[in-house]
């Protein structure tokens, strides 16, 4: 029972988890279907080719920003650490993509 209490998630974290994982998700599966990619490939092919360029990319940048934020520490606002992590994660985006 502790464990179940422990990995209870309060609404903001549900909320955020919803919107950083799931619009690029559904994004992705949207450009799947819409675009030409199932004509090409199929749609199980399709779908696994755009979550792919979707869900890496943005765990790339996670990853940097991630870095970012423990090489500076707390002395920069959450906002420019994200940023900073963004366009550092630039060049390994591209050689992914």
């Amino acid at each position: 029972m502790e464990l179940v209490a422990h990995w209870r998630l309060s609404k903001q974290v549900s909320i955020d988890l919803v919107f950083f994982c799931g619009v690029p998700v559904v994004l992705a599966m949207l450009s799947a279907v819409l675009g030409p990619y199932p004509a090409i490939i199929g749609g199980a092919g399709a779908t696994v080719y755009v979550l792919a360029l979707a869900i890496v990319p943005w765990c790339l940048t996670g990853l940097v920003t991630q870095l970012v934020r423990k090489s500076a520490g707390r002395r920069l606002p959450l906002w420019l650490i994200a940023a900073v992590g963004a366009i550092a994660a630039g060049p390994f985006v591209s050689l992914y993509v």
